[in-house]
């Protein structure tokens, strides 16, 4: 997956694939662990500067990787929630902005 992102440049489409990968991940991470956080509203970053964000997450989905191979896979969960948040904020600035038009 953070390969994807680096290759494709943080094109929108790279974006929601890679997004619907991370929550794809995250769901069947959480199902088979029987593990569940209580619901937290998390405040998404901002997206002023899209590489900056696209790089972090690449950066956060690589380390949950890390945690899954040594064993970790709370912590993955919870490091892929960050990538997932900072790919959600490149997102919904378009979309909200679609619907103003």
């Amino acid at each position: 997956m953070a390969d994807k992102l680096f290759l494709g440049k943080g094109s929108r489409e790279v974006v929601w694939e890679v997004y619907s990968q991370v929550e794809k991940t995250i769901a069947i991470l959480k199902f088979r662990l029987d593990y569940e956080t209580p619901g937290v509203s998390a405040k998404l970053p901002n997206a002023a500067e899209p590489e900056k964000l696209v790089e972090d997450a690449r950066v956060l989905i690589a380390r949950a990787a890390s945690e899954l191979v040594s064993g970790e896979p709370e912590k993955a969960v919870e490091t892929l929630r960050g990538a997932r948040n900072d790919l959600r904020s490149l997102l919904t600035p378009r979309r909200v902005s679609k619907k103003r038009s």
